[in-house]
């Protein structure tokens, strides 16, 4: 019985370090998603174009391509995560994610659903 508890204890630590950790993502505008590059952020800006292929999808924020200062790209293989995408264009949206750099701009890849979300 005293194995069983220790076991349930640390489960439930485990589990309130995992609440903590997503309610302690920083959450930042577009323009400063530049200075983050390698970090897990929470990304808030208006979704103001989306661009498909056949292979990616982009989610350019706060400009339509060239002149946007943040995108999220989605690649064919999790296309089915995003399967409403069309509905959030317009809309301010918040991704989270791993910031990386491409063709000098800062940039999130979605791999889930639970990486976008509207805000308002």
């Amino acid at each position: 019985m005293k194995t069983f508890l220790v076991i349930l204890s640390f489960f439930f630590v485990f589990q309130s370090n995992q609440l903590n950790a997503q309610d302690t993502i920083k959450k930042i505008k577009p323009a400063e998603a530049k200075n983050y590059i390698g970090k897990v952020v929470a990304v808030a800006g208006v979704l103001t174009e989306l661009h498909k292929t056949d292979n990616i999808i982009y989610l350019n924020i706060d400009g339509k391509y060239p002149d946007n200062v943040f995108s999220a790209v989605i690649f064919s293989d999790d296309f089915d995560e995003f399967k409403n995408i069309d509905s959030f264009e317009g809309k301010t949206v918040e991704i989270t994610g791993i910031v990386k750099e491409y063709n000098n701009k800062a940039e999130i890849i979605l791999n889930t659903g639970t990486q976008l979300k509207i805000v308002k």
